[in-house]
């Protein structure tokens, strides 16, 4: 959320959102975090809610899901099936940008180079990848 807010406020200055490289690493080294966020927030609900069934103040069968085999078994398959569908499409969009390069799908592209005069001073900040 922290880094939400900094990224609307850094993209109000085009400058700093070409030329901050500390955000630009900040940014590729928060990729895990919502998956860590996800990953932890099962496990502290699971945690949370095993004691009341462990001190006998929530029934084992109170806990348990009423819905039938059946149903549990349609819900798996259909999610497999939906994750599995979505990895091999996120597989396949990564491989065709990955094949296309950096500069024919517009990634490392500085367009200041061609819209600006060349004058002495420091070269344009290019990312290197």
């Amino acid at each position: 959320m922290y880094l939400s807010l900094a990224g609307v406020v850094l993209a109000c200055f085009r400058k700093a959102v070409q030329r901050f490289r500390l955000w630009h690493v900040v940014l590729m080294a928060a990729v895990p975090l919502p998956y860590l966020a996800m990953i932890s927030g099962w496990v502290f609900r699971e945690a949370g809610r095993q004691p009341w069934v462990v001190y006998g103040l929530l029934k084992t069968e109170d806990a348990v899901s009423g819905h039938s085999p059946g149903t549990m078994l349609a819900s798996l398959i259909t999610f497999t099936v939906l994750f599995a569908a979505l990895a091999v499409l996120n597989g396949w969009l990564l491989l065709r940008y990955a094949r296309l390069g950096p500069v024919e799908a517009g990634l490392g592209h500085d367009e200041r180079a061609a819209a600006e005069p060349v004058t002495a001073g420091p070269p344009p900040f290019i990312p290197r990848y």
